[in-house]
């Protein structure tokens, strides 16, 4: 740092940078939370009051969601899909999945139950399970790593594909990936897009890596390698280049 030259570095990590002057920034105020949580999840004040004529703007649920969340927009982004995805009687619904924790012998933050209503929300999709095991896969990852669509490919091939689906044509896997890559999108469990390439909030990087053990994230490691080497060689058996 110099009179002439800043620099500005944003992380949830203490101390990152030794010697720099740290600025605490606040969180968001309930009302700026609410109307941030209501905008994503595209409920507009006029329609909604036209469907709920004796309630009161904005909803006190949205009040209530946006505290669960922390007031932190990476939780309202997510939870926001979860309104959005559930419609009616989402002021009912979608707090019970925010208060859920994920086990008895598990301590859950906030951050980690608005990821989980996130995965549940997928379950009312058709073919939400399978969704579901593409986002986990992203365990294996690396933090701040934009992946094109062809490598979730060869991800969803070496750790979630059954050996009927391996056999697929190439096309027939480009789509179903591209369109279960997409639901999650949509659900703002992964960034970016299916033509831009993919990555995820460092929060949601490690709720996957909390739920898989030390073997179990070798395991998937071991099968990611192995699926890389076997595309490689198909490739060449079928090309003849490397």
């Amino acid at each position: 740092r110099s009179a002439e030259h800043r620099l500005l570095v944003t992380t949830r990590i203490r101390d990152l940078v030794p010697k720099a002057t740290r600025v605490e920034l606040p969180l968001m105020g309930k009302d700026e939370a609410v109307a941030l949580l209501l905008e994503l999840a595209n409920i507009e004040e006029s329609s909604y009051l036209k469907d709920n004529p004796s309630s009161q703007w904005p909803p006190q649920a949205a009040y209530t969601i946006a505290s669960e969340c922390g007031l932190l927009p990476v939780t309202l982004t997510i939870a926001a899909q979860v309104v959005r995805s559930w419609g009616e009687g989402w002021e009912m619904a979608v707090l019970p999945l925010l208060r859920e924790k994920e086990g008895s012998s598990r301590t859950s933050t906030a951050e980690e139950r608005v990821i989980g209503a996130g995965l549940k929300a997928l379950e009312k999709h058709e073919g939400g399970a399978a969704v579901k095991e593409l986002f986990r896969m992203f365990a294996v990852t690396q933090e701040d790593f934009v992946h094109p669509i062809a490598v979730i490919e060869l991800l969803w091939r070496s750790c979630c594909a059954s050996e009927a689906e391996k056999q697929e044509g190439n096309l027939t896997t480009r789509l179903k990936v591209r369109q279960q890559t997409q639901m999650l999108v949509d659900h703002s469990l992964l960034l970016g897009s299916s033509s831009e390439g993919i990555h995820l909030h460092d929060i949601v990087l490690q709720y996957l890596r909390k739920r898989v053990s030390a073997e179990e994230m070798r395991a998937e490691q071991r099968k990611v390698v192995e699926g890389m080497i076997a595309a490689s060689q198909a490739r060449v058996a079928a090309t003849g280049r490397f």
